[in-house]
């Protein structure tokens, strides 16, 4: 199954937390399906650290990342940033 945020509207800390809380149960639900969640890199969802700390704050091991080139590389550039050395930052994360 495949999620996706939007903008991050407040603050950030507090929205990643929201996140991660929502794809934590949405995991465990998952899981006793048989099912894998993966979030897609979309719009403010785009940059490899909020990714990874929304998947490590959700810690379950039914969630992915569905790495969106198109998202990724339109943010780039705006904020000049490799799409590689993103990629690279996301090492160990299910992909």
């Amino acid at each position: 199954m495949r999620v996706f945020g939007n903008k991050i509207e407040g603050a950030k800390d507090q929205v990643i937390g929201r996140v991660a809380a929502g794809l934590s149960e949405l995991g465990a639900c998952a899981g006793e399906r048989g099912v894998t969640v993966k979030i897609e890199s979309h719009v403010d969802f785009t940059d490899s650290p909020t990714l990874g700390e929304i998947l490590t704050r959700a810690d379950s091991s039914h969630l992915g990342l569905l790495w969106d080139a198109h998202h990724g590389l339109l943010r780039e550039r705006k904020i000049a940033r490799s799409p590689f050395k993103n990629w690279a930052s996301t090492s160990g994360t299910p992909i």
